[in-house]
């Protein structure tokens, strides 16, 4: 009895130890969305748009959770971003200094002989992966500086322009000093090699054919800690990847205000009391002659807050609001007579990793574009209605409680036969 008691228990730990992580395996494998791809009519390489509903429904921030399957095994594919192309030109300015103090600071001093007015700065640099912190200044006689802009993070105002090369864009409150002043915080790393300084000659253009429009975007005032700003709320029925923003403007007629673009954030003290914080994503001037403004970065969020400093004037009342993101494409080899399906929204999943990638090159700008069909829920990823066994945390808590009063009644067994030998 007793070695039939441990071989039964035994059997038991066994059977739900094996069968309670798969099963929860399974769960952090599931994907909440699907759709159909539209058959191809040659085999090749085709490109699926990626539409701003598809995006709205994408669990993680940078599209990692997208997988494409022909039957139960996976399709490579590569992400193309049809990037905005902008119609400027670099209007050069002149670097007089670039040094280190004795402060662990890089102070670059720039010159702008024409005295033009400058709501932005352009630093050509060599590729560097580094968190800067900057101050930009200016001066009429370069003694006396004044604050143009407070510290920032320069990191956020990067892109990429060549192999070896990346261009930071600073968005600066319109001025027209001299002179201009930028000292940026070397205390983590080492200074940043800077070739070049100059701006854009022209702003990109209102209408943009590489961005896809974004829907329920909706505008609201809310409360502002200051009686010279106002604060407005832009929400979205889901989360998007936001990329541009424009605004109708109902009153007054005549108008020059600095704009902040903001996201909220939500953390935990030392008490562990929830706290609200929020990070700047943007800036700009909204004019008459300019609504339209592009975000430093991509951002995946439902909700952007717009604080517009007002001054002594009245406040701006916003009417509307438009939002854009960027064009992005899956670019994959489909085979013709093959079914293929798409699922997406998987909070656990990691970017693929494909061969794939390192090829893309070899793969033509303009391939045929294909249609995705209708999303819909997947089983799994349905919150109501039926659910299959042992991908429900009910069964798999159940199975649990089962084992634990299981091993209670084969202890107590045990013990009983021991006393009774004894």
């Amino acid at each position: 009895m007793n070695r039939t008691c441990m071989l039964y228990l035994w059997s038991i730990i066994v059977t739900f130890t094996g069968v309670l992580p798969s099963a929860v395996l399974a769960q952090k494998a599931s994907y909440s969305w699907q759709a159909d791809i539209q058959p191809v009519e040659e085999t090749g390489f085709y490109s699926l748009p990626l539409k701003p509903e598809l995006v709205g429904r994408l669990a993680q921030p940078h599209l990692e959770d997208i997988r494409i399957y022909r039957d139960k095994q996976e399709i490579p594919y590569i992400i193309r971003r049809k990037d905005v192309r902008p119609v400027s030109s670099f209007d050069s300015l002149p670097i007089i200094s670039y040094a280190q103090d004795t402060e662990q600071h890089s102070v670059l001093t720039i010159r702008n002989p024409k005295k033009q007015s400058l709501n932005h700065l352009l630093l050509t640099m060599n590729n560097a992966s580094a968190d800067k912190q900057v101050q930009v200044s200016g001066s009429y006689d370069r003694e006396k500086w004044y604050i143009v802009r407070e510290k920032f993070w320069l990191n956020s105002a990067i892109s990429s322009s060549a192999a070896s090369r990346m261009i930071a864009r600073i968005e600066l409150p319109e001025t027209a000093y001299p002179f201009y002043k930028l000292i940026i915080s070397d205390s983590t790393s080492a200074p940043l090699y800077i070739m070049s300084a100059g701006r854009d000659t022209v702003q990109v253009a209102q209408t943009n054919p590489h961005v896809e429009k974004l829907p329920h975007a909706a505008i609201k005032k809310t409360q502002s800690s200051s009686s010279s700003t106002s604060l407005w709320q832009v929400a979205f029925d889901r989360p998007y990847l936001v990329y541009q923003l424009s605004f109708d403007v109902s009153s007054p007629d005549l108008y020059r205000r600095e704009v902040r673009f903001l996201q909220k954030h939500q953390s935990k003290d030392r008490r562990g009391r929830l706290r609200e914080q929020y990070s700047e994503i943007g800036r700009g001037i909204l004019d008459p002659n300019k609504r339209l403004f592009t975000l430093d970065s991509e951002v995946k969020t439902d909700s952007i807050y717009v604080e517009i400093d007002n001054g002594n004037n009245v406040p701006l009342q916003l009417s509307a609001v438009n939002a854009w993101q960027m064009q992005y494409d899956l670019v994959a080899y489909l085979e013709k007579g093959t079914k293929y399906e798409l699922a997406l929204g998987n909070p656990e999943a990691r970017g693929p990793d494909y061969d794939l990638g390192y090829f893309e090159n070899k793969i033509k700008e303009n391939v045929p574009i294909i249609r995705i069909e209708a999303l819909r829920l997947m089983k799994q990823g349905e919150k109501e209605g039926s659910f299959t066994l042992f991908q429900s945390t009910y069964w798999i808590w159940a199975g649990l409680a089962l084992l634990i009063l299981l091993l209670l009644w084969m202890s107590n067994r045990l013990l009983k036969d021991m006393k009774k030998k004894a």
